[in-house]
């Protein structure tokens, strides 16, 4: 909710743990993101109407990050904002404070194509402030429908996309996962779109003239007419494009095995190199 008084705006967001949702529920801070050029801006953490956290920052035009601890046992808190002038809040993250944090965007209905929308100004300042170490890049799901006979065009426009991407972010490492299989009816059956392969060979030969890797997730999916298998192993729904739960866990273990294990095989291929020279 929000209220005002002649001094100062109030707003909050309330939250609520999902205990459903496993592991990912088990976080023990928020980090919010935000710039508050105007006033000085005060951030809490309530928990059952009393504080539990509260921090004060002068005003500032700079992008900053806070990190307020959130109590284990709490399943329902609220984060509070109060200050003169609204702040600018870009975004909550809630993390553990160690291991993998995984920050997800999903941009519904985009081609990854439209990156442009955010200006170089927020990318460098969200660099200096995250530095993020990778950037996975999954599209192409929106790409297909249409089915043009050539993907040149949405080949070079994603190449652009991410070669400023790496300039605004350069301590990143990006990886491009590459467009699923996709079933079109027909009639009373299902196929793969026919033009899947096309949308795929477009992204990879767009990642690889960008200079970044490139994961083929239709190839790990078994090709074409994979999606019907998966429809029928409860691991794609009923619509032929999205994953169930279980297929999204299944081709993401499929990609991180590859991941670590092209890491493994490249830091072995290290260490030769290294001896070899030492001989």
């Amino acid at each position: 909710g929000e209220q005002t008084d002649t001094s100062r705006v109030i707003a909050e967001v309330r939250i609520k743990r999902d205990l459903k949702a496993g592991r990912g529920m088990q976080f023990s801070q928020c980090k919010v993101l935000f710039s508050n050029p105007a006033s000085a801006c005060k951030i809490g953490v309530y928990v059952n109407d009393s504080t539990s956290t509260t921090k004060t920052f002068a005003a500032s035009p700079h992008l900053q990050q806070t990190v307020l601890s959130l109590p284990a046992s709490a399943n329902k808190f609220a984060v509070q904002f109060s200050a003169a002038e609204p702040p600018n809040i870009y975004g909550l993250a809630f993390d553990t404070g160690y291991g993998v944090q995984v920050d997800n965007v999903p941009l519904r209905g985009s081609g990854g194509t439209d990156f442009g929308a955010i200006a170089d100004t927020m990318f460098m300042q969200v660099e200096k402030v995250l530095s993020p170490k990778l950037v996975l890049l999954q599209f192409g799901v929106n790409v297909v429908p249409s089915q043009l006979s050539n993907y040149n065009h949405y080949s070079r426009q994603l190449q652009t996309q991410i070669e400023r991407l790496k300039e605004l972010l350069p301590s990143a490492t990006f990886i491009l996962l590459g467009v699923s299989d996709m079933g079109l009816k027909e009639e009373e059956s299902f196929h793969s779109y026919p033009n899947v392969g096309r949308v795929r060979t477009a992204q990879r030969e767009a990642a690889l003239r960008a200079g970044i890797a490139f994961w083929d997730s239709y190839a790990a999916m078994g090709g074409a007419n994979a999606i019907i298998r998966w429809v029928n192993s409860g691991l794609a729904t009923s619509d032929y494009v999205h994953f169930t739960p279980r297929g999204a866990r299944f081709l993401a273990e499929m990609f991180s095995t590859a991941l670590l294990d092209f890491y493994a095989n490249t830091e072995e291929y290290g260490k030769q190199l290294i001896e070899e020279k030492l001989q």
